[in-house]
């Protein structure tokens, strides 16, 4: 479908890609270490976007 190799790798770190390598593992009876660095992937990512909310929320909330 995409023919660049860092675009490639990019999707491969968002946590759309992360969830189905996830639920993969899971159907296929994977133990949780097997699945640990997209896990940690996926945690990161929502960190990241409850940060993001939370720093424009507050924007938002005291603007005048």
């Amino acid at each position: 479908m995409l023919g660049n190799e860092w675009i490639m790798s990019i999707v491969n770190y968002l946590p759309t890609q992360k969830f189905i390598d996830v639920m993969g593992s899971v159907s296929q009876g994977a133990a949780i270490g097997d699945m640990t660095q997209d896990l940690l992937i996926c945690g990161g990512w929502t960190v990241i976007s409850i940060v993001a909310a939370a720093a424009v929320y507050s924007r938002k909330r005291f603007d005048r």
